[in-house]
């Protein structure tokens, strides 16, 4: 009961967080950001509506997270509810740069032109 309950409260701020954007937010929202690596994998982060694409692709190997998101002005969430998952990345925006910060490491993307 108490799960339903906080699901229940917590719907609406999922449904409504891409729609209040503003600063830091509306910065990291508004762009597609990515990198390539030397050793050649392609890292990519992208915004759509109310949902959120991490993805990483190397060679022939290729990871996606991907579902809704939250976001406040120095970190978001990305919800995967089918494999009971939440990913939470710390970022920084720097003009044409976004500093992303998960689990202690710094990763460092570029606005998509």
């Amino acid at each position: 009961m108490k799960k339903f309950v906080a699901a229940a409260l917590l719907l609406p701020l999922l449904c409504g967080c891409s729609m209040q954007q503003t600063g830091k937010t509306f910065e990291l929202c508004s762009q597609s950001w990515s990198v390539t690596q030397r050793g050649g994998a392609r890292i990519g982060l992208c915004f759509d509506g109310d949902t959120a694409c991490f993805s990483v692709n190397n060679g022939k190997e290729h990871t996606e997270i991907k579902g809704r998101y939250l976001a406040t002005d120095i970190d978001f969430v990305i919800f995967m509810p089918q494999i009971a998952q939440n990913y939470r990345f710390a970022y920084t925006p720097r003009g044409k740069y976004l500093d992303l910060k998960y689990n202690g490491k710094t990763l460092t993307l570029k606005k998509s032109e």
